[in-house]
């Protein structure tokens, strides 16, 4: 656990450094659909290179993480056969261009068929990798992420590290597997999380090694069907109802709405259904 938080709490620290910073919207992008990126006029997008390219203009740096625009998803989009790169980075952690700045509103379309897989170390896998902006009213449906290398965290199927807000999205059908800080919707998350819903597998992989006491060595912990680790923040208005499987040694903290929940500002009206599958420990 030690190394999940100091990581996590460095995540923390920047997610507030960032909150007394604002800056315009960039200029015009005729890669999108249409739109200016303003509130009143956000970026669209509709279809999957539309989206892959804000995933490359962010993960590049080149956009600044895209901080003040605005996006709207303005179709269903299938993710089949689409070798995917998550939005947003740790690449640039001196400038914070490489994290997702904006926001990002689903407008109620479903994103579909998403995989990712990978066995190389990262920290924020899914739709989302890192997010410090606004993520909005979309729907995950039949995502697979996973995520092998031991020393990995942040693993969900919409963002897989939120230090902004996440509001009225859901995940259907999702299988998402990792060591650490795993969840359905979310994997880590310091910001608000509100109506929102997952129905969904999360698997933890990873052997604890507890022979010498109840020392936390960080290889196989934090599963939930919403949000794998939640540290700070407030979640409101959210249901769960799947399995949470830990298929090592001794796993540590798996639930429903979250996995592993600590400072949290509050968690109200919410409800969960959950089966938690231990096969050793």
């Amino acid at each position: 656990m030690k190394q999940l938080r100091k990581t996590l709490s460095l995540l923390c620290v920047l997610a507030m450094a960032l909150a007394f910073l604002s800056v315009p919207a960039p200029a015009e992008e005729t890669a999108f659909a249409g739109g200016s990126g303003t509130e009143e006029d956000p970026w669209q997008i509709e279809t999957v290179e539309q989206l892959a390219y804000l995933a490359s203009t962010v993960n590049d740096g080149s956009k600044s993480g895209y901080m003040g625009a605005y996006f709207a998803l303005t179709a269903d989009l299938d993710m089949t056969g689409v070798d995917w790169t998550p939005i947003g980075n740790m690449a640039d952690m001196e400038n914070y261009t490489t994290l997702f700045l904006g926001s990002f509103d689903g407008q109620g379309h479903t994103v579909s068929n998403l995989t990712y897989e990978n066995d190389q170390f990262i920290v924020g896998a899914g739709l989302f990798g890192i997010s410090v902006g606004e993520i909005k009213n979309v729907n995950i449906e039949n995502a697979v992420v996973h995520c092998t290398e031991a020393n990995s965290m942040a693993i969900g199927s919409l963002v897989g590290y939120s230090m902004g807000s996440v509001t009225g999205c859901s995940v259907t059908s999702a299988d998402v597997l990792g060591n650490n800080c795993t969840g359905g919707l979310i994997g880590g998350d310091v910001g608000p999380v509100t109506n929102c819903s997952a129905t969904n597998t999360v698997t933890i992989i990873g052997d604890n090694d507890f022979s010498e006491g109840l020392v936390q060595c960080d290889v196989a912990e934090c599963g939930g069907l919403l949000i794998g680790g939640g540290f700070g923040g407030m979640i409101a208005n959210c249901t769960a109802q799947g399995t949470v499987r830990a298929e090592g040694n001794e796993p540590v903290g798996m639930g429903g709405i979250g996995g592993c929940l600590e400072m949290m500002d509050s968690i109200t009206n919410c409800t969960a259904d959950v089966t938690i599958v231990s096969a050793r420990g």
